[in-house]
């Protein structure tokens, strides 16, 4: 893994939050999918209780990450990298949430954050690796 020493790993750009849950089929799930290295959309389904990344390995540089809540209990999007932890809010059933962040080479844990009467999210299986190159 690559150690960075003089600039952040991670910058945020902004972080904008859809708090109202949108009309939504139950069994859509699909993904947006930037699949560029520029700034685009990189989808990430959230539910009971998986992670689903649009894909596993991506460029580096500028991403805005749309992370859609398809399950039926609140979750968030957190993104770590040597310690380095950005988050969104919680995001309830139906909704999504937006997090841009400038991205450098490295491996990202990308998990839900939430631990609520469900239990700990993460430990129940929503997280995943994120390979940044």
């Amino acid at each position: 893994m690559t150690h960075w020493s003089a600039s952040p790993l991670v910058v945020v750009l902004a972080v904008a939050i859809a708090c109202a849950p949108a009309e939504r089929d139950t069994a859509d799930t699909t993904l947006p999918d930037a699949g560029v290295p520029t700034i685009g959309e990189y989808g990430i389904a959230l539910r009971e209780w998986a992670v689903e990344l649009a894909h596993d390995t991506m460029a580096a540089g500028p991403t805005v990450f749309v992370a859609r809540n398809t399950g039926q209990y609140q979750h968030a999007l957190e993104i770590e990298i040597e310690g380095t932890e950005l988050e969104t809010g919680p995001i309830p059933a139906g909704a999504e949430a937006r997090l841009a962040l400038d991205l450098w080479p490295g491996t990202y844990t990308v998990y839900c954050p939430v631990n609520d009467e469900h239990g700990n999210h993460r430990e129940r299986g929503m997280r995943a690796t994120l390979v940044v190159r």
